[in-house]
């Protein structure tokens, strides 16, 4: 009998990989709201290409009166905390939770948080690490469709396969 294969489910820090990685802090020096929105894309574009689901999680836990909020952009879980919820609480319950049915593992560059979800059978990545991972991830499609490319010329019949190339060179010939 073959075992199937465990999904894996990626928990992210949000705030913590926005300030981790490097394109992302620059943006969250003029708009947080943009870097967070630039993030769950990079994240989307992520989960389209591995077939991993994704989760990030943000901290709202300062904000007064705030219910938090579970919404899916672009096929990801975003999560903003409720108030005097910390994201690292909300990712070690849910680490705990997705444990038992999925491969789980926790980006942060939060060491407290590390240690915890390790003792949840969850693994860890940092968030440096994971932007690396989506960078390489990118940059393999990319070359993986510019392999695919043709350098052909930009007339039609440098684009067709020889057998469609030649039926047409032969309709032409003959009405010469």
């Amino acid at each position: 009998m073959t075992r199937k294969r465990k999904t894996e489910h990626f928990l992210i820090d949000g705030y913590n990989m926005v300030f981790a990685w490097d394109k992302l802090r620059t943006q969250a020096e003029h708009s947080l709201c943009d870097a967070r929105d630039k993030l769950i894309d990079a994240l989307a574009d992520y989960q389209g290409a591995s077939g991993n689901a994704v989760t990030v999680v943000f901290d709202a836990h300062k904000v007064k009166g705030g219910p938090g909020s579970l919404v899916a952009a672009a096929g990801v879980s975003v999560i903003y905390t409720k108030e005097g919820e910390t994201a690292d609480n909300l990712i070690e319950s849910l680490a705990a939770v997705l444990s038992r049915d999925c491969v789980v593992r926790v980006v942060t560059s939060d060491y407290t948080e590390q240690i915890v979800s390790f003792g949840k059978v969850a693994f860890r990545m940092s968030a440096g690490e994971f932007a690396r991972e989506i960078a390489a991830q990118k940059h393999s499609i990319r070359e993986a469709y510019m392999g695919r490319r043709t350098a052909k010329g930009n007339l039609l019949i440098d684009n067709l396969d020889k057998d469609t190339a030649q039926m047409l060179e032969n309709m032409r010939r003959s009405q010469q």
